[in-house]
């Protein structure tokens, strides 16, 4: 540095603290600082709501349940207005569950509305917004889902055990049609007098079997 611009640096007047700069910067530097904690701490809360739903995740898909379940986490009353000023009234609803998604079973999220929801009208219409994996949901979102897993598990063994009653009220009906048709003398059962005839089905009229029209002869 040249001895000038140490000169120029040196007689260079200090700004008070109470100079008006100073005083503008202050709460934007102590909010940026506030952020920042926050920051911090809400990125290291999500780090362990991640890990918490994906052992869930991998819990569920080793117990290979197949039984899908949604729980309500969120429902908002809305209203929007179209460019053509029609007011729609609806209810948002976020939903967390455990249903296929692609391919696969996994935690799952979605959002949809539900227009004339409050019963104004008889039939309510359902729109979906998004339906994803519940692993690549909004932070917002899997925030949300933590504290609602054991209502969702809850939920999921309720189905389960519903399921189970379905499923063996069925399997018991089933086998006793099948105990009846075995115990049937089929011998006894008589035959028909009737012969069984294949019935005419008419034939495909085309170009070249009409009647109707003559057939041109090839040029020789």
């Amino acid at each position: 540095m040249t001895s000038s611009a140490v000169f120029a640096v040196a007689s260079a007047p200090a700004v008070p603290p109470t100079h008006p700069s100073l005083i503008k910067v202050s709460p934007i530097m102590a909010n940026l600082e506030k952020l920042l904690h926050l920051a911090e701490q809400l990125n290291k809360q999500s780090d362990q709501v991640q890990e918490a739903l994906t052992a869930v995740q991998r819990a569920l898909a080793q117990l290979n349940l197949g039984v899908e379940a949604w729980i309500t986490i969120e429902l908002v009353d809305m209203r929007e207005t179209s460019p053509d000023e029609q007011v729609e009234d609806f209810r948002r609803y976020t939903e967390i569950g455990y249903a296929r998604v692609g391919r696969s079973w996994a935690l799952a999220y979605k959002e949809y509305k539900v227009i004339n929801a409050d019963g104004q009208y008889d039939d309510p219409r359902e729109e979906m917004i998004r339906l994803g994996e519940l692993l690549s949901a909004p932070r917002t979102i899997r925030l949300q889902a933590a504290a609602k897993l054991p209502d969702l598990l809850e939920a999921i063994g309720t189905e389960a055990e519903s399921l189970l009653t379905r499923s063996a009220a069925g399997l018991e009906g089933a086998t006793e049609v099948l105990s009846r048709w075995a115990s049937t003398d089929l011998t006894a059962i008589p035959e028909s007098s009737t012969p069984y005839t294949r019935p005419d089905v008419p034939k495909m009229i085309t170009p070249d079997t009409d009647p109707t029209k003559s057939r041109k002869r090839p040029v020789k």
